[in-house]
């Protein structure tokens, strides 16, 4: 059998940044998470890595396959990190709260901006006939 992620991390490096969305929110097999490991300790001090997730550092326990690879996986990211927490409400929990809103009907809410704006009535044709 032929390991193929040598040569994909190779591949992998011609890209300044790799982004990893949403670590954590999907449970991943041991094998999974593995090559997730030797992913950040290959780009680890050579490539940058952006990490999003849900979960403190406290809780990736349940995201490697034991507790050292949790360890060793945390330092390699945080050593020269800048860390950026987000203490806000979930942008989408709040579009689907508004949705599932009634909503009166001369009204539209725009979630984005926060602010309501008057529906326009409908209009005929403009054309002069």
């Amino acid at each position: 059998m032929i390991l193929l992620l040598p040569n994909t991390l190779k591949k992998l490096d011609r890209y300044d940044l790799l982004i990893i969305d949403d670590l954590g929110y999907v449970k991943k097999s041991e094998a999974e998470t593995s090559v997730l490991f030797e992913l950040i300790a290959h780009r680890y001090e050579r490539k940058s890595l952006l990490v999003t997730a849900n979960q403190p550092f406290s809780q990736w326990n349940t995201i490697f396959a034991d507790d050292m690879m949790t360890v060793a996986a945390v330092d390699r990211l945080v050593h020269h990190a800048l860390i950026v927490q987000l203490q806000a409400e979930s942008y989408r929990k709040r579009s689907a709260d508004q949705r599932a809103q009634p909503q009166d009907a001369s009204q539209t809410t725009h979630p984005e901006v926060g602010a309501s704006a008057p529906v326009p009535a409908e209009t005929g044709n403009c054309r002069d006939n």
